[in-house]
């Protein structure tokens, strides 16, 4: 044991274990509260991932990421276990992905432009609006939402 408390090498594995392990321990913290977050769950295990690959490839000399792809492919399966189209759709309304500065910015996707994310919340909006003329008003009013057509164009949803 004293060996290993003074080995600095040691040390040095044990920060990186904790490094690479913040992001899902902070994502935890995050969900951790009683707020109301469904919306962030996506767009948070997503950051999550980005973080740790960047921690992780700034560390590891492997051209082929093999350990990333490993540990990436642990939290995937484990995303993929949990995640409900409930949670697409949550992620895909909120309106905190569709400011001005997102839609701003070229490398990002938009939740209604994300295969995924419209797969799911699609497959939501199915079970929850089951009456095709209920479910096409729905689809309408996203349509109208996720192309800012709401009171920021100076839509009122009030009037008339």
């Amino acid at each position: 044991m004293k060996r290993l408390v003074v080995d600095d090498e040691w040390w040095d594995k044990v920060e990186y274990l904790l490094a690479f392990t913040k992001p899902i321990v902070d994502l935890i913290c995050m969900f951790d509260t009683d707020k109301p977050n469904l919306g962030e769950v996506y767009e948070g295990i997503d950051s999550m991932i980005e973080k740790i690959r960047v921690l992780i490839n700034a560390k590891e000399q492997d051209p082929n990421e093999v350990f990333y792809r490993e540990v990436k492919d642990i939290l995937t399966k484990r995303w993929n276990k949990m995640t409900t189209s409930l949670h697409l759709l949550a992620y895909a309304v909120n309106p905190k992905y569709y400011s001005v500065e997102l839609l701003n910015d070229p490398e990002r996707t938009l939740p209604n432009n994300d295969p995924e994310v419209s797969q799911g919340y699609k497959k939501a909006l199915r079970k929850l609006f089951v009456d095709p003329d209920i479910a096409y008003m729905i689809r309408e009013e996203f349509s109208h939402f996720v192309g800012s057509e709401g009171l920021g164009a100076g839509n009122d949803p009030f009037s008339s």
